[in-house]
């Protein structure tokens, strides 16, 4: 039987369509540069396959992809092939070669074609432009919602502004409430699909008994509890404006009792599940719960930090506000303006915007670092 070459060319297929054994859906020439996607190997494939395949795993493109992205590429090259002889020490050397340089053709076609993107979004001016990413559109709705707090926030310190007239309060403070909690819960509810995306990368890398899952499982809860405080500051948000629906007829009393009521209670428990879910992301993010660790360290100097830090501020700023701006009880007004609506809903909202801000940036410093290392 006539021995099989152990050229490079035989051990990477798509490279060579004219062996026999490279399947028809690999064969022919490649037309566009492909990602490369792994295979697991398993008990029949030959040692030179498997040194293939870990020379592929290691290459730079794979790693960014692997910390940027939610799961691996559906397309690209495959590791395939059979040896006849896999013991040979020159076919593994072969397959070792030949694998390298298919890996650094594959990882120098996907620079040329990412650094040509982040060139023509640079040009556009949209380097922080990142809609595919998860956190970056949670981050988005986060800035969009921060915003619309300010401009309410900034309107409750001027009660004169809208005094008689319904609708100028209702444009000028209780809509931008209201399109902000909602904006809140859809940015919190992609934040937590970014922290399961996170939590399901881990466990296919890191496997299901890595101690990393343990903390990825607590970042996911922590944004599971500011899902829960975002439903309960919409209905509060919302309550003024579903109870205008009511016909005339109705005593406005009772109204304004319920409403002081749904105000009170669900801002209140709303914040202090900010607070506490802000936390427990950053403990997740540093895997620890202890503040020595959390608000101290290396780690101060960089946008994530910042941004999820930013968050908890502004969750303290919005719990401050519940309490101190509160109307069922009385509160003496230089409270109720200066601890309450200034700090509390005024300055907790503005670092809500610096923390939307920090994340988009982080975001988009992380594609242009993993461009530049590819």
């Amino acid at each position: 039987m006539a021995r099989r070459s152990c050229s490079p060319v035989n051990i990477i297929s798509g490279l060579n369509p004219s062996p026999s054994h490279v399947r028809p859906r690999d064969q022919g020439p490649l037309t566009r540069p492909r990602l490369v996607r792994l295979r697991k190997p398993s008990a029949s494939v030959p040692r030179a396959q498997d040194a293939a395949s870990q020379s592929v795993a290691a290459t730079p493109h794979q790693a960014a992809e692997r910390q940027h992205a939610s799961a691996p590429s559906s397309t690209g090259l495959e590791i395939s092939g059979k040896h006849s002889n896999p013991d040979s020490a020159s076919c593994r050397h072969g397959a070792q070669a030949g694998s390298s340089q298919a890996a650094t053709w594959q990882v120098e076609q996907v620079v040329v074609r990412k650094r040509g993107h982040a060139r023509e979004a640079a040009q556009a001016g949209l380097w922080c432009w990142e809609w595919g990413s998860t956190r970056w559109r949670a981050s988005f709705f986060f800035l969009m919602a921060s915003v619309a707090f300010v401009i309410g926030s900034a309107a409750s310190l001027q009660p004169h502004m809208f005094a008689g007239s319904r609708i100028l309060k209702s444009i000028l403070l209780e809509w931008p409430f209201a399109l902000g909690s909602l904006s809140y819960l859809t940015g919190a509810c992609l934040y937590k699909k970014a922290a399961l995306e996170g939590y399901a990368l881990q466990r296919r890398t890191q496997g299901r008994l890595s101690p990393v899952l343990k903390w990825a499982r607590v970042e996911v809860l922590g944004t599971g509890m500011v899902i829960l405080g975002c439903e309960l500051g919409s209905v509060s948000s919302c309550a003024p404006l579903l109870l205008q629906a009511f016909p005339g007829r109705i005593s406005q009393a009772p109204l304004f009792v319920l409403e002081a009521w749904l105000s009170t209670a669900l801002n209140t428990v709303a914040g202090a599940l900010f607070v506490v879910g802000s936390y427990t992301i950053l403990a997740g993010m540093y895997h620890s719960f202890a503040p020595q660790r959390v608000l101290w360290g290396p780690h101060l100097h960089t946008l994530n930090f910042w941004g999820s830090a930013a968050y908890l501020v502004g969750s303290c700023g919005l719990l401050m506000g519940a309490i101190f701006a509160q109307p069922l009880f009385a509160v003496h007004p230089v409270f109720r303006y200066w601890l309450g609506q200034f700090i509390g809903y005024l300055i907790g909202s503005l670092w809500f915007v610096a923390g939307a801000f920090a994340q988009i940036g982080d975001v988009a410093r992380e594609m242009q670092t993993s461009i530049g290392k590819l």
